[in-house]
């Protein structure tokens, strides 16, 4: 079989999200390295480690299936599609699992739930009638996608006890089982296979004892995929009575990464080549290039529609049609999973991922920075080539927000602009030194912020100079502690605030620094600081290991600790006072008082436009306080949300859109909420939607507010049906009067106050029914 391209047509999909209002979630996942595919007739499925797309090649459309939307869980292990039963199934390293049928969502948590004490990830999923058998790390689940339940389960490994199974297919009249420990078999039929002992060792196949990953079954051959310990071997032999098993050609000493076979061809795929047989098994194609991208095939489908297609380990999805046509799709997303910390400015977002481990040892990661603009992703120009490694902070400029600085742990100061890599600083132009620490020489960044002046600040490791600024200008300054703070002190996380004060934070027990420059940032002499602990009287912190540091909207200073949030109610007592010590709320919780989160490590905080408080958890998940910190408004987790894990590395919020980002080592997402940017003249006040239609039930947000300003809603005879106050720049409203009805068809008016009484502004929303 021969492949003729008389058209080809590279498609490069760029999946935009639609809006979505308060209150609603969307995922921001890379969909570039895929590991698994599906034929779903004229729609492709294929899976990440984050999530499920699907492609349509008729029409080039393509749909997200997320933590979001469809499924209940992250971190993905296989998927399969019955078309039979129009079912996708979804496998979890976790043993959770998720049915989608005719488009509706089903959860199945029982392998996840089990007190199985083994592995219990799902490798892969092969269909017989409405029954999903699952191959499991600890043996084979059976699935009735029917009843939506649990049928049996099969312990085949040597006395019964678990064995990592990998994929498992039937020849008509017996199982074929691909182990850790060998290929295991079992007549289809037999009543009971649950019992150990109905299914034996295949001696007959060659390397009998090795691991074995794949079985490939049609109506002439049989294919198996041996894993060694330096490569593969796929071996195949023919259904004839007394056929041996031969070693597949052209293959040999390759690290082969997928099989598939079906009654047309047989295709193989290693590192960067495809290769496709026919029934003869004459070599009829060959590929290492698809679509501008090489091919590495990590799931491989022969569509019933036609065609070839290729769930790669980059840039997603490529294959082509039965009509020669060439595609290469995946939805818009960032580059990778990879990442330490977020930053948000107006519509900008950037990432900045690698980072150190616990020991604060680099991790060497090339992975690099990515940025969110105009509602897409894309990725800074390659680091690998210019070797830079580590990312630890990231910080975009307010009065410029095309430009971005990065602090890499090993290489310095990187500066961004319009995506680009325009300038790295280290020791030969900047005021910034080399230290050696980790086994190698470096100029090693922990953190970087701008000031509200348009200044960057520095944190530059185990130097004689721990603090350094890069004006707007371009000048360098460098800022010594000495005796406080030596060499052999990290700082990493800086804090550039309204009062003009720079905070570090000095991490592994050290506590905090506080500088005040007076205003003179290239004159040291004039410098005052201090250093703060857990002592009384000394910062007064609750320990001094210290997370993350953020100012709020009224120049309070909230520091995360191992032991939840302080907060500095005065900072400028620390320079002029000997009362500043850090204070944590007290709340009452179930009739006894204790402080607040006193439990959580804190590994983050975001301040909102209406001053409440995002904090982040390394156990328990996201929390929303409120202005003070006592009441709690939200808590979200991986549970109760689309929260990816429980683990928030990063929060960062859009104040122009109230998007809220959410970063964690499973990726991100974000939550759209009812707090913004405010604008005191309040000008350009927009009401969405606008008219409500009846079949709208979302919140009615309405922007471009002063900050707590007091909104009443009235119809057009005056008569006031509800009243809020603005969170930040917005304010919201769900369309009901006060007795909780929702109004009648007309127009009513919106009228909104500053809180000083000074301004009014009156808009008008329009409701039909």
């Amino acid at each position: 079989m021969k492949f003729l391209f008389s058209l080809i047509t590279i498609l490069s999909v760029n999946f935009l999200n639609a809006q979505f209002g308060v209150g609603q979630w969307r995922d921001h996942l890379p969909y570039g390295e895929c590991i698994d595919i599906a034929d779903g007739g004229d729609v492709i499925y294929v899976a990440t480690a984050s999530a499920v797309f699907s492609f349509r090649p008729q029409d080039n459309s393509i749909e997200r299936l997320t933590k979001v939307n469809k499924l209940s869980d992250s971190g993905l292990s296989s998927i399969a599609f019955n078309l039979e039963t129009n079912t996708l199934v979804v496998g979890y390293v976790n043993g959770n699992l998720d049915l989608v049928i005719d488009g509706q969502p089903y959860n199945i948590p029982d392998i996840k739930r089990s007190d199985v004490l083994a592995d219990k990830s799902i490798n892969d999923i092969y269909f017989k009638d409405h029954f999903a058998y699952l191959a499991c790390g600890f043996g084979i689940v059976v699935v009735d996608t029917q009843k939506l339940e649990v049928s049996d389960s099969y312990f085949m490994g040597p006395s019964g006890n678990p064995i990592q199974v990998f994929n498992l297919k039937d020849d008509g009249e017996e199982w074929w089982a691909c182990t850790e420990g060998g290929v295991y078999s079992a007549p289809v039929n037999h009543a009971f296979l649950a019992n150990f002992q109905s299914w034996y060792k295949r001696d007959d196949i060659p390397m009998s004892g090795e691991q074995f990953s794949d079985v490939e079954i049609n109506s002439q051959f049989m294919v198996l995929k041996v894993d060694t310990s330096d490569a593969n071997v796929v071996y195949f032999k023919e259904r004839v009575e007394g056929a041996i098993w031969e070693v597949f050609p052209s293959f040999e000493g390759e690290r082969i990464r997928d099989v598939y076979m079906d009654d047309e061809v047989i295709m193989l795929s290693s590192y960067g080549v495809l290769k496709i047989y026919n029934m003869d098994l004459d070599l009829d194609a060959v590929w290492g290039n698809l679509a501008g991208t090489t091919v590495k095939g990590n799931g491989l489908l022969h569509s019933a529609e036609g065609g070839v297609w290729i769930a790669n380990d980059e840039k997603g999805l490529i294959g082509y049609n039965q009509y020669g046509e060439v595609f290469n799709a995946f939805p818009d997303g960032p580059a990778h999973l990879g990442l330490r910390r977020i930053d948000a400015f107006n519509d900008h977002v950037w990432v900045a991922s690698g980072g150190v481990d616990a020991a604060w040892v680099a991790r060497w990661n090339f992975l690099g920075a990515y940025g969110f603009t105009e509602e897409s992703w894309s990725r800074a120009a390659s680091f690998d080539g210019q070797n830079i490694l580590d990312f630890m902070d990231v910080s975009i400029n307010p009065q410029d927000n095309s430009e971005v600085f990065l602090g890499s742990w090993l290489n310095g100061l990187v500066q961004i602009k319009d995506g680009e890599i325009v300038n790295i600083f280290n020791e030969t132009n900047s005021s910034m030194s080399v230290a050696s620490f980790g086994g190698n020489d470096r100029v090693a960044v922990g953190g970087v912020d701008f000031d509200p002046q348009g200044n960057l600040w520095v944190s530059n490791n185990q130097t004689d100079t721990p603090l350094h600024v890069r004006t707007p200008a371009g000048e360098f300054q460098a800022y010594s502690f000495i005796p406080e703070i030596g060499t052999d002190v990290l700082g990493t996380e800086v804090l550039a605030t309204q009062q003009g004060y720079v905070w570090l934070v000095l991490p592994g027990g050290d506590g905090l620094l506080v500088l005040d420059t007076k205003g003179t940032l290239l004159d040291t002499s004039d410098d005052e600081y201090n250093v703060l602990v857990n002592e009384e009287g000394k910062g007064g912190l609750p320990v001094e290991w210290i997370n993350c540091i953020e100012e709020d909207l009224d120049g309070e200073i909230w520091v995360g600790t191992l032991q939840g949030p302080a907060i500095f109610y005065s900072p400028e007592a620390i320079f002029n006072s000997d009362e500043f010590d850090a204070q944590q709320i007290l709340i009452e919780q179930d009739g006894n008082i204790q402080v607040l989160l006193e439990t959580e490590n804190i590994t983050c905080i975001e301040i909102d436009g209406a001053n409440r408080k995002w904090i982040g958890t390394q156990h328990s998940g996201a929390f929303l306080m409120s202005e003070d910190g006592v009441e709690q408004i939200q808590h979200f987790n991986a549970d109760n949300s689309p929260l990816l894990s429980n683990n928030i590395l990063d929060i960062a919020i859009n104040h122009e859109g109230g998007e809220v980002f959410f970063a964690t080592e499973k990726g991100i997402v974000s939550y759209r909420s009812d707090a913004t940017n405010f604008y005191e003249e309040m000008e350009a006040v927009s009401v969405y939607p606008n008219p409500i239609r009846p079949d709208y039930e979302g919140l009615i947000t309405i922007d471009g507010l002063s900050r707590d300003a007091d909104i009443k809603i009235s119809d057009i005879s005056g008569n006031v049906v509800y009243q809020t106050e603005a969170n930040g720049g917005r304010a919201t409203w769900n369309g009901l009067n006060f007795n909780g009805q929702r109004v009648s068809t007309g127009v009513y008016l919106v009228f909104a106050t500053t809180s000083d009484g000074q301004s009014t502004n009156v808009s008008k929303i329009a409701f039909i029914h």
